[in-house]
């Protein structure tokens, strides 16, 4: 069967030659036309005039264009109507095979090759709002996202580079967005949950300058951020109430080791009591004369009142503590008026004032306080036997130590050429106990 024949027929097949004519001719100039998109205008123009020609042919071979009267047939018309119906499939099917080609073609031109489109649709996929302009405020660069985010953040299209950023600056938001920090990096909640940072950036071009301002999602760092301010206050909190307990804990352990101080002065001066009355009862007073005496000499400090109106309630307790075991202490300098110092000084004052009356038979003990720069010195010696070997530090001293060290500071313990202990502390507010 010819083209004529199929005329002839009036068959619906008739269309569907010349549906399927165009449509592969469109298929085939399309993905020409994406192969080459520098070229697109230029394909599309070259793709009407063909289908102009192509729907014009098919009409005319078909005979539904008029042919004035005596007029001879073109001859192309002549040649598609004596066309055998295989020759025409055959035409295409070439057509639909090439079409198909081109188009995967296509497909893979544009995933290989970079061009402004690939560029355009790159930014306009990204997850950040970019926006970028020149000095008088005109967008030469805006993505959705930023569109989208000046709506939700001010209610207003972005149009104007230089008024968007001054908004931004400023914090003035419509009413369910939140600024959480503004300034030259603000922060903003959109009020659906999302947050986004934004920050801007200037590059100097041949053209003149370029401001390129970009939003980014920080949802989950700014949970996470909270989060960690949260647990950071919590941890504050936790180590103050623990600072709390260490003071009370060694405020108790000094009362202890003062009563167990001040016991066994009572037992000593108990012992004296009686074996002097028995030496007067027994006539051995005169021949226990000088042993008595000593015992006695040892004993007096407690019943003797060694503080004194000028100095602080420090020092008081210190005094105190020293009339109680019976021993003498003298202070060059003065603690530094923190509450921190004032703390470990007395801390380690007590310390070193048992070590010396239970290890080193000591009956004095020297503190000296020097300030240096920010730094406040004490050093605390006694009268009493020199050490023999390294210091071992016990409970009490190594208790010490890690106040001195919470508290910033440090400290030393010297057995060479006679025991010493020095810890330096840095100076600080009166009323700043607690950072």
């Amino acid at each position: 069967m010819t083209v004529q024949d199929l005329l002839n027929s009036h068959s619906p097949a008739v269309m569907a030659v010349m549906v399927t004519a165009v449509t592969l001719v469109v298929l085939f100039v399309y993905a020409l036309a994406n192969e080459v998109e520098e070229k697109r205008k230029l394909y599309i123009i070259v793709l009407t005039v063909l289908l102009c020609f192509v729907t014009n042919t098919v009409y005319a071979a078909l005979g539904r264009v008029p042919v004035p009267n005596g007029a001879p047939l073109p001859e192309i018309f002549r040649m598609i109507r004596s066309m055998k119906m295989t020759q025409v499939w055959a035409l295409l099917s070439i057509l639909a095979f090439a079409s198909i080609i081109k188009i995967v073609s296509a497909i893979n031109f544009r995933s290989r090759k970079i061009s402004a489109m690939s560029f355009k649709e790159g930014f306009d996929a990204l997850p950040e709002g970019i926006c970028a302009y020149y000095e008088n405020g005109l967008c030469m660069l805006v993505n959705p996202l930023m569109n989208r985010l000046s709506h939700k953040l001010f209610g207003l299209p972005l149009s104007d580079g230089n008024r968007f950023y001054d908004l931004v600056r400023k914090g003035v938001t419509a009413e369910k967005a939140r600024c959480i920090e503004n300034g030259d990096l603000p922060i903003y909640e959109t009020g659906e949950g999302t947050v986004y940072a934004f920050k801007r950036f200037i590059h100097d071009t041949p053209e003149g300058k370029v401001y390129e301002i970009i939003a980014t999602d920080i949802t989950n760092e700014y949970g996470l951020n909270r989060e960690l301010h949260e647990e950071i206050r919590k941890q504050q909190d936790l180590n103050r109430r623990l600072k709390e307990f260490g003071s009370m804990v060694e405020e108790m352990t000094v009362e202890k080791e003062v009563l167990e101080a001040k016991t066994h002065a009572h037992d000593v001066m108990g012992r004296l009591i009686y074996s002097t009355r028995r030496a007067l009862r027994e006539g051995s007073a005169e021949e226990k004369k000088d042993e008595l005496l000593e015992g006695w000499k040892t004993i007096l400090p407690l019943l003797e009142n060694k503080k004194s109106e000028s100095d602080s309630d420090t020092l008081n307790d210190l005094y105190e503590a020293a009339d109680t075991v019976g021993m003498k202490v003298t202070v060059d300098g003065m603690p530094d008026s923190s509450r921190e110092h004032q703390r470990i000084f007395l801390a380690a004052a007590m310390e070193c004032l048992l070590n010396a009356f239970r290890h080193g038979n000591s009956r004095t003990m020297f503190v000296t306080i020097r300030k240096e720069g920010q730094f406040t010195e004490y050093q605390f010696k006694n009268d009493g036997d020199k050490p023999k070997g390294k210091i071992q530090e016990g409970g009490g001293l190594t208790y010490l130590r890690r106040q001195v060290e919470q508290s910033g500071g440090d400290m030393t313990v010297e057995y060479e050429p006679e025991f010493a202990v020095k810890i330096r502390l840095q100076n600080q507010q009166e009323d700043k106990e607690h950072e």
